[in-house]
This record gives structure tokens, C-alpha cells and sequence, in this order.
């Protein structure tokens, strides 16, 4: 029994050690998506201000 729970508990680790890891990831795309869309609508105010 206890044999049973530690290795679910070691899975349970594992698993949570690769949702962060992808949670990371994620975080990372998300800031550089943020930065692109700064750059084009910063590019979109200059063609307003152009036309």
C-alpha cells in the first residue's frame, strides 16, 4: 500500500515538474506574442497618423 502511493506520488511529481515546465513555455510565447502585437499597433498608430 504504501509502496502504491509512493509511486503514484512520484508520478504525480513528474507529471507537475511537466505541466511547469510547459506552463513556462507558455509564459514565454504569451510575452513574446504581447511584444508583436505592441510592435503592430505601434506600426498601425504610424500609418494613421500617416494617412
Amino acid at each position: 500500500e504504501t509502496q502504491e502511493l509512493e509511486e503514484e506520488t512520484q508520478e504525480l511529481e513528474e507529471e507537475t515538474q511537466e505541466l511547469e515546465e510547459e506552463t513556462q513555455e507558455l509564459e514565454e510565447e504569451t510575452q513574446e506574442l504581447e511584444e508583436e502585437t505592441q510592435e503592430l499597433e505601434e506600426e498601425t498608430q504610424e500609418l494613421e497618423e500617416e494617412t
